[in-house]
């Protein structure tokens, strides 16, 4: 059996793909694509063949180690007695697994490594859609600083991790910001799977979208004074359809962070030669397409909101 492995970085769309591939479990065994549809399997696998370090004693490992590795043994000896010639497992923690421990694994099932599929954001974007989720979710109300370099969010160090145990070929990089404004996330998906067609059940809804930059700046000083609850109420009026401004680190912010990962970027763009990673090659001189308003509370939009929020949700 051969396994296509989805590699989900956070903030790249990969809740939105996972439920694609819920929807569409019928058509992508018509297609000879076996998909366990339990996500906390793929938690379980990648989670077992993360390299001994701190992150095994976190809150969110702990929890998926809740799943005993036996139910992950019964899921991959269910796949491979099914008949499918592939299986196609996906994962926000794959990108922090050893390559060397998960191939190790899967082929004590007889299961090969076929195709890596990874999308990737520039450093910039993914730290502050991050910021956003942590105000958003995590009750944070500290002002971002920009962090050193990390190697976790250096994509060609992640790649050439897993270069080196399988052939370049198996290895598709994608960039995620292009393909969600170019609506193709979901249509590159499936022609990395070898469909001609995203089946009948596209999924166009992408899960945890960043709050706009007004509304940000308001739960986090809510979250400072210990309001924690204004955050769902934030969330709820862009639901329905409240304005704002897109929020998105200041040029300033953006270059500091992306100058630990200038060089790799560029090789980035130059290795894969995607007019799509074009961007990463240019990343030293970014154009913010938002707003940040940190330490800037917005009075007018403050009062516009209650008044809105008064008048079509309360």
């Amino acid at each position: 059996m051969n396994l296509i492995l989805h590699i989900g970085l956070p903030k790249t769309g990969t809740t939105a793909l996972q439920n694609w591939l819920s929807c569409n479990m019928k058509e992508l065994r018509e297609n000879d694509i076996y998909y366990i549809p339990s996500v906390m399997i793929g938690h379980r696998l990648a989670v077992e063949t993360i390299p001994l370090s701190n992150r095994h004693y976190q809150p969110d490992i702990l929890n998926i180690k809740h799943t005993q590795m036996a139910q992950v043994d019964l899921a991959l000896n269910k796949a491979v007695s099914s008949g499918a010639k592939n299986l196609l497992i996906s994962s926000e923690y794959f990108y922090i697994s050893d390559p060397s421990l998960l191939i190790r694994v899967i082929n004590n099932y007889h299961i090969n490594l076929k195709k890596i599929i990874c999308f990737v954001r520039r450093q910039d974007e993914l730290l502050a859609s991050g910021y956003n989720q942590d105000i958003k979710c995590l009750k944070r109300y500290m002002p971002f600083k920009v962090p050193g370099y990390f190697v976790m969010y250096d994509w060609l160090q992640m790649m050439n991790n897993w270069l080196a145990h399988s052939p370049k070929s198996l290895f598709r990089l994608k960039n995620y910001d292009y393909h969600k404004l170019n609506l193709s996330l979901f249509d590159t998906f499936a022609e990395e799977l070898s469909l001609t067609t995203t089946l009948n059940k596209p999924v166009h809804k992408f899960a945890n979208e960043s709050l706009h930059a007004e509304l940000l700046e308001m739960t986090r000083v809510a979250n400072s004074l210990g309001h924690f609850a204004f955050a769902e109420h934030a969330i709820k009026a862009q639901q329905n359809g409240f304005k704002g401004s897109k929020f998105c680190f200041s040029d300033k912010i953006k270059k500091k962070i992306l100058s630990y990962y200038k060089k790799s970027n560029k090789r980035i763009f130059k290795e894969t030669g995607l007019e799509e990673f074009r961007d990463f090659a240019s990343a030293n001189e970014p154009d913010s397409p938002g707003i940040d308003l940190t330490n800037n509370f917005p009075v007018e939009y403050a009062i516009e909101f209650f008044l809105w929020y008064r008048q079509n949700i309360s």
